[in-house]
């Protein structure tokens, strides 16, 4: 039983008994206990016994004339419990994407006003990733985090004020973009790419404007640009109620897409001049 719950059936882990007749021993189990071992946490199907000494078998033999005479082994090391740790894979459903549109940048971190009137409507993308995953707890239970890596520091983005290249650091859970030779410097943050860790909601901000243009299609002013495959990813880590974890990744970069605000011009109504 569960310590302090002695003799409820609600609190009962295993029974373990015997046939008196026959020898069969029969060992059921309730409830999930511990097997992980630190040694190798990732063992998902790793098994624990009673400690040896715990409990004993005992056969005895007794005649007809009422002599007897007892073996014993030890019962408690034959008995293993096997661990049903949890599992994840990627789900099969489409991730995400984050769309964030610089045609909503204002002076205040871009130095321009953007025009207003892009199609993704904001800087600010949020969106679920949980989904994008399988989880199996196993009998344990299990809770899931999500984490965020960077591969490297070098992007494929341009800040468009400066003309310089846009460089990636990491801090916890957020990966931010600044102009290059101002890491750290709020003035010249680009972008944040975040996830919350319990949640799996990442959210994508634009602070900056960047280089979108294409050189096949220079008059396209809503496209977008995404960042370079493998430069960010997402991972979701599945632990158990006794230690054992499992992983899964996907890309995260290439979710998040900086949409244009291209420039705009039209006849303004006023009479032209005549020369």
């Amino acid at each position: 039983y569960v310590t302090g719950h002695s003799g409820d059936p609600a609190f009962l882990v295993f029974t373990l008994s015997v046939n008196a007749s026959t020898g069969a021993v029969t060992l059921t189990q309730d409830r999930a206990v511990h097997e992980n071992t630190i040694d190798n946490p990732t063992d998902s199907s790793e098994g624990i016994s009673l400690t040896s000494g715990l409990v004993t078998l005992t056969a005895t033999v007794t005649d007809n004339d009422g002599d007897k005479a007892s073996q014993s082994l030890d019962l408690g090391s034959k008995a293993t419990f096997h661990d049903d740790g949890p599992s994840i894979a990627l789900s099969g459903t489409p991730a995400p994407t984050l769309n964030v549109d610089e045609s909503y940048l204002t002076a205040a971190t871009n130095g321009i006003n953007g025009s207003g009137t892009g199609p993704a409507g904001s800087t600010t993308d949020t969106q679920s990733f949980a989904g994008a995953f399988t989880v199996v707890q196993g009998a344990d239970g299990a809770t899931t985090a999500y984490s965020v890596s960077l591969s490297g520091s070098a992007s494929n983005l341009i800040d468009s004020a400066t003309g310089q290249a846009v460089v990636l650091s990491q801090s916890g859970n957020t990966v931010s973009g600044y102009v290059t030779g101002h890491s750290g410097d709020p003035a010249f943050l680009v972008f944040t790419l975040s996830v919350n860790a319990s949640t799996g909601a990442v959210t994508l901000t634009q602070d900056r404007a960047v280089h979108e243009n294409t050189i096949d299609n220079p008059t396209d002013s809503s496209e977008g640009i995404s960042l370079t495959s493998g430069l960010v990813t997402l991972t979701a880590t599945v632990t158990d109620n006794d230690g054992d974890k499992a992983s899964q990744s996907l890309d995260l970069g290439s979710k998040a897409t900086f949409h244009d605000d291209g420039p705009s011009i039209a006849l303004s109504g006023t009479p032209a001049p005549t020369l």
